[in-house]
């Protein structure tokens, strides 16, 4: 009747998990508890802890059924015996953004590796077409990616890749330049020691929200790399994700003046960046009751919201109205994916190509 407390720290968050140590019963789709062995855990990181029954001995938790991503073109090595060697090979890959195809530019996707290197890739073939060097990442962690154009109007518009990084600074890189001894552009957060967590841009690339590490969310005007203002009431904690509401008219993709703020707090704040004020910007919260990873709009009018959370569930919400439409799969949302993914036809050709090529 014990209960372990693990402690998983991110290369961003730190995570926390209560387990009982009954046979079979399970407090979350992390870990499950046989016997006197622990047999699962989160694929992403290996945890020690003394189990305290039958002795002290420490015991190791290995990842399992997880798929490990390789960008190079060759295969781990033959001294990679165990699981463990294996997941020390390579990069880890740790956001990802994609760009709709337009008639100037063709859809890309983009992909931030664990060594600092953001690697660009056609939509349609998946090959790579762009890649930038990590040493502009080595102070930091690359938290989020997104993708944009230079304003100004169609004619000379360059496809822009967006990263914000642990270091506290958002960088802009020119995908149709070669040269990648330094960025576009790039701004500094306001507050020292502050992460920069997550970028979005909105008004046709000229203005750049960032999430701050301090609760705050910074606005940028992006043509004269200025800071605009910030708002600092809306969050107690970490800005984990920020998203402009997109739009498309025809074939020139947009977005509208509301912003989806997302928290370590466990709420999601929409704000009409038009107003004036941050209190008059403040359109609805939801409280998602645990620590916000991602947000988006979805929908016919994308009047809807996806909410996905640390501890592995999703809701829905109504983001105008604040009502949540429903939750999905209680905190078995991976084990459901899994599950949906592995029966489905299409199951083996998926696997492959996320093996070798996503």
């Amino acid at each position: 009747k014990t209960l372990f407390l693990l402690r998983r720290r991110s290369l961003t968050h730190t995570h926390y998990a209560f387990y009982h140590t009954q046979p079979g019963l399970l407090f979350s789709g992390i870990v499950l508890y046989q016997g006197r062995t622990l047999v699962a855990c989160s694929p992403l990181l290996n945890m020690s802890f003394a189990t305290g029954i039958g002795g002290d001995a420490t015991r190791t938790l290995t990842p399992k059924r997880t798929v490990v991503t390789a960008f190079s073109s060759t295969p781990p090595s033959a001294a990679a015996r165990g699981v463990d060697d294996v997941y020390e090979e390579g990069s880890w890959v740790l956001c990802v953004a994609s760009s709709a195809a337009s008639l100037q530019q063709k859809g890309v996707v983009s992909c931030a590796l664990s060594d600092g290197v953001i690697r660009t890739y056609d939509e349609t073939t998946l090959q790579e077409i762009h890649s930038i060097p990590g040493q502009f990442h080595q102070r930091g962690t690359v938290s989020d990616l997104c993708h944009t154009t230079t304003s100004g109007g169609d004619h000379g518009a360059s496809p822009l890749v967006v990263s914000s990084c642990t270091d506290g600074v958002v960088r802009i890189f020119d995908l149709r330049s070669s040269a990648t001894s330094s960025a576009a552009i790039q701004f500094q957060l306001p507050k020292n020691g502050e992460q920069a967590l997550s970028v979005s841009f909105g008004y046709d690339g000229t203005l750049a929200a960032v999430g701050g590490g301090k609760g705050h969310i910074h606005f940028f005007d992006v043509r004269g790399s200025s800071l605009l203002g910030s708002y600092v009431d809306a969050h107690t904690e970490e800005v984990t994700k920020v998203r402009f509401q997109p739009t498309t008219t025809g074939t020139s993709s947009t977005t509208t003046s509301l912003l989806v703020s997302a928290s370590e707090d466990g709420l999601a704040c929409i704000h009409d960046t038009s107003q004036p004020t941050e209190e008059l910007a403040l359109r609805s919260v939801m409280n998602i009751q645990s620590p916000l990873r991602d947000v988006g709009f979805f929908g016919p009018s994308l009047e809807g919201l996806y909410c996905l959370t640390g501890s592995e569930t999703m809701s829905v919400w109504h983001h105008d109205s604040a009502q949540r439409i429903c939750n999905y799969f209680g905190t078995d949302l991976r084990t459901h994916l899994s599950t949906a993914m592995a029966s489905s036809p299409s199951s083996t050709s998926t696997t492959t190509t996320t093996t070798t090529t996503t």
